[in-house]
């Protein structure tokens, strides 16, 4: 790993807060949101995940959601910064069973999704919500087994049936924004850690592809010790050591 240099330093503060920010979800007050969406926001009831507001039938209508998958239909990007923290929290042998039951790809960036799962979805937006051929691995006994470390796609989502229409555009900014905070983050987390550049926005056009482009299927495994040579340590280590840089 590289040598952190004092301005690197002022880096790593400025990004500590940004991840801080992610993971606490304390940033509805940096968004640009006029007063009707931040009202909006506010007035709306608690997320409840065990009591899905969007598993309810409504005036005799079948429910938008199975109750089998809830929102949980979408397998969601994860950040090497918060791997890091799952990690640091739970352990290692947390982190191994919970990817050895997934099926995404983890990249220095962070975690893939699958790629089955992706595509069912990208060809068959209707599945969303309702079938469990497109269930996210991370979703167990109901739950979501990661929740302390979901990436933006899925904090940003809001799932309110009654406010549908009010809310989309304000949780679109959300999820702007914090997609945008996510990748900066993860970004420079590796640019402190001195891996080249050049790696990491090829991940980034590997990423924006996946699930649509079926060519990457046949090159993931040399992509992926491509991007891993050099490292110097075990996955799960380094990802440890990313998220240690924002302390």
């Amino acid at each position: 790993m590289g040598e952190v240099t004092s301005s690197s330093l002022v880096q790593t503060t400025i990004f500590n807060f940004l991840v801080n920010l992610h993971m606490n979800e304390a940033y509805y007050q940096f968004i640009n949101l006029n007063n009707d969406e931040k009202n909006l926001i506010h007035s709306l009831p608690k997320l409840n995940c065990d009591d899905c507001r969007m598993c309810r039938s409504k005036d005799g209508e079948i429910s938008p959601f199975s109750s089998q998958v809830k929102c949980c239909t979408y397998e969601p990007f994860l950040p090497n910064y918060l791997l890091g923290a799952m990690i640091q929290e739970k352990g290692f042998e947390f982190f191994d069973q919970t990817f050895n039951k997934a099926s995404g790809v983890l990249m220095p960036i962070g975690y893939f999704p699958s790629f089955e799962l992706k595509n069912k979805l990208e060809n068959n937006p209707k599945l969303f919500g309702q079938s469990t051929d497109v269930r996210c691995h991370f979703y167990l006994n109901g739950q979501c087994s990661i929740w302390p470390y979901r990436g933006s796609q899925c904090r940003s989502y809001f799932c309110w049936q009654e406010h549908e229409k009010a809310h989309a555009e304000s949780s679109n900014k959300i999820n702007k924004f914090l997609n945008e905070k996510e990748f900066i983050a993860l970004q420079n987390a590796l640019a402190l850690w001195a891996y080249p550049p050049k790696k990491w926005f090829e991940q980034l056009d590997i990423l924006a592809r996946w699930g649509r482009d079926l060519n990457l299927l046949d090159q993931i495994d040399s992509l992926q010790g491509y991007h891993w040579q050099g490292v110097g340590v075990s996955k799960a280590e380094f990802y440890l050591s990313i998220r240690r840089l924002f302390i």
